[in-house]
């Protein structure tokens, strides 16, 4: 909800560009009103400059003029958001579940999530990459868990003078890395591409890494 002003002069009809608004009043998911900009208190007046040949500044202030609470509604209020506060938890542990699978003590587990969306400007037509995640020191994986991979062949277009190779090829990883000493500091797996060519005569060419 807005508060607004209209400041259109005196016997003229007002526009919509006379109208400005003061102040903004929302109330969000929890029941929480929150009001900007925010009230005077010891602060000075807000200066609000019109648009137009006239120009003229205007202030204005901001009171909470609302009659104290009594204690009784204070407990009742606190109460309340105590009930709301407990709710949400308990809605987000719905959500979200408390069943974690934790990896064993000194162990850290990364799991990469990631997607080959494009290349773009290389020279040749007809584009696919190889792709290899490659463990340092000290980092493991499932035996069964595929390194390595490469995405299907993509025809160039032209896009805003761009040749632009679609593949939107997702990837997913999971790795784990054990500490030796407190101090290890692990080194992070890398991962490289390789953008490859492909002509009508099945010949391969290296575009770029």
């Amino acid at each position: 909800m807005f508060i607004m002003a209209d400041l259109s002069a005196k016997g003229r009809t007002p526009e919509l560009a006379d109208e400005y608004v003061l102040c903004a009043i929302q109330v969000d998911n929890n029941g929480v009103i929150s009001i900007k900009p925010d009230f005077n208190r010891s602060r000075g007046p807000y200066r609000l400059e019109t648009e137009g040949e006239r120009r003229e500044i205007y202030e204005y202030t901001l009171e909470h003029i609302s009659k104290p609470m009594s204690s009784q509604e204070q407990d009742r209020e606190h109460k309340m958001y105590k009930e709301l506060y407990a709710k949400h938890i308990e809605t987000l542990a719905a959500s979200v579940g408390d069943q974690f699978e934790m990896p064993p003590p000194g162990i850290l587990r990364l799991n990469l999530y990631g997607e080959i969306v494009s290349a773009k400007n290389f020279e040749y037509d007809n584009l696919h990459i190889n792709f290899f995640l490659e463990l340092p020191r000290n980092w493991t994986s499932d035996h069964g868990q595929q390194l390595s991979g490469v995405t299907h062949t993509a025809a160039t277009k032209v896009e805003d003078r761009d040749n632009v190779a679609y593949f939107s090829y997702p990837f997913e990883y999971e790795v784990f890395f054990r500490n030796e000493t407190e101090d290890d500091m692990p080194q992070w797996p890398l991962l490289f591409l390789q953008v490859l060519s492909v002509d009508s005569w099945q010949r391969y060419r290296t575009e770029g890494y």
